[in-house]
């Protein structure tokens, strides 16, 4: 859960360490305004939040998932109601949300670098509006202007989502 969006990807995990994207689903909600602006998450905003996590545990639960990691970042670090955000989540969601430390974020971006090894050829970085992480695309040479700042595999398509204001994108 980021400040500006919440995203659930699901993976598979092959034999050889092989790691594949088998969905991937997000939901723009502005958890950062409130939190920057007044100090904590609006009930609406949590509500929101709860209904779009409800979604993605039945999302969880269909592609049966042996394993999770829900984490949050400094809209829910910083928002002064955040242990009472994170009980709500717990008791109507049933997700465990860690909220992670900034040293925690770049130690889990370095963590997927270190895993990916020499497999990969370009590293573009990401960030902005509360939201950062590397995106790593095999083969494809580094593009400038536009396409360097967010590039989309070319096997990704948008697709009907599950949330009425939900974006979904299908691994092909």
């Amino acid at each position: 859960m980021g400040s500006f969006e919440i995203e659930l990807r699901i993976y598979e995990l092959g034999a050889g360490a092989r790691i594949r994207l088998v969905d991937n689903l997000r939901h723009v909600i502005a958890l950062g305004s409130d939190s920057y602006r007044d100090g904590e998450i609006s009930f609406p905003l949590v509500q929101e939040l709860i209904a779009v996590l409800k979604d993605f545990t039945r999302v969880i639960a269909e592609y049966r998932c042996t394993a999770y990691r829900a984490s949050a970042t400094s809209a829910l670090r910083e928002a002064a109601n955040s242990a009472i955000v994170l009980d709500q989540i717990k008791t109507r969601t049933g997700l465990d949300v860690q909220i992670l430390s900034n040293t925690e974020q770049r130690m889990l971006v370095l963590k997927a670098l270190a895993a990916c090894g020499e497999r990969f050829e370009t590293l573009v970085q990401r960030g902005g509006g509360g939201r950062s992480g590397l995106r790593l695309h095999a083969g494809e040479p580094l593009r400038g202007g536009k396409d360097a700042q967010h590039p989309e595999p070319a096997s990704r398509r948008a697709q009907a989502s599950r949330h009425p204001a939900a974006t979904q994108f299908r691994a092909g």
